[in-house]
């Protein structure tokens, strides 16, 4: 599976962006997460390993939820450790994933991307 992210630090990427970052291969699982006293609901989980059963090659996406429309779309929260004790940054993350050989697909879909404005209120294309 090839897998795009369409955010980072949980702000939308640019199409420009994802695409000269280009995909992730890999092998996707979606899974219930494990339950927990604190979180008694069944949450689905997202990650991407090497292989079957490898290290994991992007952060694992929690509250994962999914949709497919042509191809798979994959929201969730994605959770980085900053130290030992420190506290964990929360992001939201979205994925956009295609088998491979569909990569055109998936080019075809980021393409269609519309580009937030700026909080200025200029865009890039702006001399100034």
């Amino acid at each position: 599976m090839i897998v795009y992210q369409m955010r980072e630090r949980g702000q939308r990427r640019h199409p420009a962006q994802i695409l000269k970052a280009g995909g992730v291969k890999g092998w996707l699982h979606f899974r219930p997460a494990p339950l927990d006293d604190y979180s008694p609901a069944v949450n689905m989980q997202a990650f991407l390993t090497d292989g079957q059963a490898g290290p994991e090659l992007l952060l694992c996406l929690t509250r994962a939820r999914l949709r497919i429309d042509g191809v798979m779309q994959i929201a969730g929260t994605e959770y980085f450790l900053r130290g030992r004790k420190g506290r964990a940054d929360r992001w939201r993350q979205s994925w956009l994933c295609v088998p491979e050989g569909q990569e055109a697909e998936a080019l075809r879909r980021i393409s269609l991307i519309a580009v937030p404005p700026s909080a200025t209120g200029f865009t890039e294309d702006d001399d100034g």
